[in-house]
């Protein structure tokens, strides 16, 4: 027989060959050890995408900074449906975030405006 024949037929079971060295004893985890772990990978990933869908707090306004800000908008009246829709807008600190993104006022109304049409 051939080497490459040797090679090519293998062991008669087709499991590898053992390399020889020695077995490492592996310890199994028991199951509150197991919930202990995958918990804690699951906190890992909640505040992995945490922090990726929230911007600093010290980038975004503050509610009464953006309120102010619609105050001084053309063609919003204190007292009217889109003024107090935008105040509630405004409690949620992405909302305020996206709301500072729009660079001119008038940006910032048709926003405004928007949402409220669409989801009164």
């Amino acid at each position: 027989m051939s080497q490459d024949e040797e090679i090519g037929r293998g062991t008669s079971s087709g499991k590898r060959k053992s390399s020889g060295g020695p077995r490492r004893a592996t310890k199994k985890k028991s199951g509150p050890e197991m919930l202990s772990a995958s918990i804690n990978n699951l906190v890992s990933c909640c505040r992995e995408v945490s922090d990726r869908r929230t911007p600093p707090s010290s980038d975004v306004p503050s509610i009464s900074e953006c309120i102010r800000t619609v105050r001084n908008l053309p063609g919003i009246e204190r007292g009217s449906d889109l003024y107090f829709y935008s105040v509630q807008y405004m409690r949620n600190q992405d909302n305020r975030a996206l709301f500072a993104d729009m660079e001119t006022p008038e940006e910032k109304l048709g926003l405004l405006r928007y949402l409220f049409d669409r989801f009164p």
